[in-house]
């Protein structure tokens, strides 16, 4: 089994309308795709979602490293993953989203080959997850009015965007909270946006909201500060940015700086490495969030497929490909499914993607191959 050939194509998709969150605004999805083809006609699909803010990537940057790293994959095996992870971090550091579309689109190719759903394959841990409802920071009744248009599609679980201005944070949450009740789980995300004094303000005026845990209240580098904050609120921490890497979680340990940590196939460079991540934080007590970028369903499906598979994964945020306007989801048929607050996984054989919507897809902008 040998990796004969590897096409870069581009995908555009205008939001309904924007995501904003702490950091800015986005108005569009615009990933990469990959697709990778072996010897035997077995194909994969991976994707690269870029964030310039988190990780550092443009959509220009992810193509250019995909022309460095696909000539050195062609005729490798694919079968031997670790080798290939090896390899794209020997041949350059960082670039997490680009690395991530070919430990996707290898794990798709594989599983495959294997005949098995790929989350079956990684572990088999349970076969739903269940995905919180993301809202960015929007005008209080538009916030409101979406949250319950959700509730009716069977969230049970809210995820509010905050982190601009602690006291209309606040308002946002009081005004959500008494909209949706009380058994409604509430979780906030600030994405760094609050200072230390910030945090510990608003923290202690929503404690009587009920909120389930806050998300990176503070910068990605202030990790003594997550620490203090910690210990100085009842509510549950999780970090998000300040975890990209394996190594990441044992300073966010040796700190007690928190409750759960949020993994993104995205941040991590794939499938492989957010393995590591979560089994590092199972061996210390630290639970996980299975989340994503602004990606299409292809790379959410590659999350759901992880987070079904990963025994310590206790929460998902993966309903953004799922909240897609149906002509603008990338996969025609197959792929994982949203019922009712859950996000359940195929169980066709690797990612369960059966056809893509070729009028999505830019290009083929690159192609790599070799005959056999």
């Amino acid at each position: 089994m040998k990796i004969r050939s590897i096409e870069i194509y581009r995908v555009c998709i205008d939001l309904e309308y924007p995501f904003t969150i702490a950091t800015g605004s986005t108005t569009s999805i615009d990933s990469i795709i990959i697709k990778i083809v072996d010897n035997k006609g077995n194909v994969g699909w991976g994707e690269a979602a870029p964030h310039p803010v988190i990780l550092g990537e443009t959509s220009k940057s992810i193509i250019a490293c995909l022309d460095l790293l696909a000539p050195h994959l062609i005729g490798k095996d694919p079968r031997k993953i670790e080798s290939i992870i090896n390899l794209m971090d020997i041949i350059i550091q960082h670039n997490t989203a680009a690395k991530a579309a070919i430990d996707i689109a290898v794990h798709d190719l594989v599983s495959k080959a294997l005949g098995e759903p790929l989350w079956r394959l990684l572990g088999g841990a349970k076969n739903i997850v269940e995905t919180d409802f993301t809202i960015g920071i929007r005008p209080k009744d538009a916030v409101v009015k979406e949250i319950l248009n959700s509730l009716k599609e069977g969230f049970k679980a809210v995820k509010l965007k905050v982190g601009r201005n602690p006291d209309e944070d606040i308002e946002m949450i009081k005004s959500v909270r008494k909209a949706v009740g009380n058994e409604v789980r509430l979780r906030i995300d600030a994405n760094q946006g609050w200072t230390r004094q910030q945090a510990i303000y608003a923290l202690r005026k929503i404690v009587e909201y009920n909120i389930e845990f806050v998300e990176q209240p503070l910068p990605a580098f202030d990790i003594s500060g997550l620490a203090a904050l910690r210990r100085a609120i009842p509510i549950p921490l999780m970090v998000d940015e300040s975890v990209h890497q394996p190594e990441d979680v044992i300073r966010i340990v040796k700190e007690d700086a928190a409750d759960y940590i949020n993994i993104k196939l995205m941040k991590s460079g794939g499938i492989q490495k957010a393995s590591r991540i979560a089994a590092i934080a199972e061996a210390t007590g630290v639970e996980c969030m299975v989340g994503s970028m602004i990606e299409t369903d292809l790379g959410i499906t590659a999350a759901v497929h992880f987070a079904a598979a990963t025994k310590n994964v206790k929460f998902g945020d993966l309903d953004i490909g799922f909240s897609l306007r149906p002509r603008d989801r990338l996969i025609k048929k197959g792929g994982a499914k949203f019922n009712e607050g859950y996000v359940i996984p195929p169980d066709e054989p690797g990612l369960g993607i059966q056809d893509l919507k070729e009028e999505l897809l830019q290009g083929p902008i690159k192609v790599y191959n070799k005959k056999w």
